[in-house]
């Protein structure tokens, strides 16, 4: 029975974890007015324009050689659209 529970609990924690960081980045991120670095309200699109600093926590394991783009978008009523075009 113990040999269960904590199976259990090691499941849980696999994959339960990475879906509450993912929304605390989420909270994090969107918790803004205006689109400013990588902070932008819910539905908007914000690009960092520089690498992280060593004082970067925004999000739980930021890379220090990458550039990062977000949005969180509200899907209720309706549907979104990504287009990515590359530039050389």
């Amino acid at each position: 029975m113990l040999e269960a529970r904590s199976r259990a609990a090691v499941e849980a924690y696999i994959y339960g974890y990475p879906l509450v960081t993912m929304e605390m980045t989420r909270r994090v991120l969107t918790n803004a007015v205006k689109v400013e670095g990588l902070h932008a309200p819910m539905g908007q699109f914000a690009s960092a324009r520089e690498y992280p600093t060593a004082a970067f926590k925004d999000v739980t394991a930021p890379n220090a050689d990458t550039l990062y783009s977000s949005i969180s978008p509200r899907v209720r009523g309706s549907c979104w659209f990504f287009t990515a075009t590359h530039r050389s």
